[in-house]
Formats: C-alpha cells, structure tokens, sequence
C-alpha cells in the first residue's frame, strides 16, 4: 500500500513539475522486538513547483514484522501536527 502511495505522488509530481523536500527529520522513537518493531519520524515536507509553494510537519510512522529473516514495513501513517 504504502509503495502504492508514493508512486502516485511521484507521478504526479513529474506530471505537474512539482519538487518534494523534506526539512528538520529526525527519528523521535524505534522499538523493536524479536518479531516486531515500529519507527516514529518527524519532519516537515516541503513542496515547490507552479505556484505558490506549500509546507506540511507531521510525524511518519513505520511497523516492522520479521518475516522469515525478513524485515518487511506492515503498516505506513503520515500524520499532520495541528497547528
């Protein structure tokens, strides 16, 4: 799913010649168990293109499981911070 979300934002930033930068990231939190783990990143992304460019801060987090030696991403969650 996640892929499945980027690719769009990928095209669609080629399509209409927009640019993606991401500011200030840094990991705030990792976890992680024999079979599980979770990564918590803050950042801002920010979006330049044709018009008036536009900011976003939010947190991405990320769950991990094993599988079979493994690591795969099982869920992926962009979250906007109130402002």
């Amino acid at each position: 799913m996640g892929v499945a979300w980027w690719r769009a934002v990928e095209a669609f930033i080629r399509k209409e010649h927009h640019r993606l930068r991401l500011v200030n990231v840094r990991i705030s939190d990792f976890q992680r168990s024999a079979q599980d783990g979770y990564l918590i990143q803050a950042m801002t992304i920010l979006e330049t293109g044709n018009g008036p460019s536009a900011g976003e801060s939010g947190t991405l987090t990320y769950t991990f499981h094993d599988s079979g030696g493994t690591w795969l991403i099982s869920s992926q969650v962009w979250t906007t911070k109130p402002e």
